[in-house]
């Protein structure tokens, strides 16, 4: 995968993520203590879930949001306004 921006990948548990705030979420626990990895479960079940691009979000976007960017990015693609 390629790891552009804020993409990045767990050193810990080997997962793409999104954003470091995605990446941020899906560590638990107490520095030097118990910190770790939640697993893909535990993310799902903190309302976290795999894009397309198989790349973990903290907050996935609504199917309506979704809907409005792919047809503004058409309209973009196509020239037309």
């Amino acid at each position: 995968m390629k790891l552009v921006g804020n993409r990045n990948q767990c050193p810990g548990c080997s997962q793409y993520f999104n954003s470091n705030s995605a990446f941020e979420k899906h560590r638990v626990g107490e520095f030097s203590v118990n910190r770790r990895c939640l697993s893909p479960d535990e993310m799902i079940k903190k309302g976290m879930a795999l894009n397309s691009a198989g790349f973990w979000v903290g907050d996935p976007m609504p199917e309506d949001a979704k809907l409005r960017r792919a047809n503004h990015a058409k309209k973009i693609d196509t020239g037309v306004s």
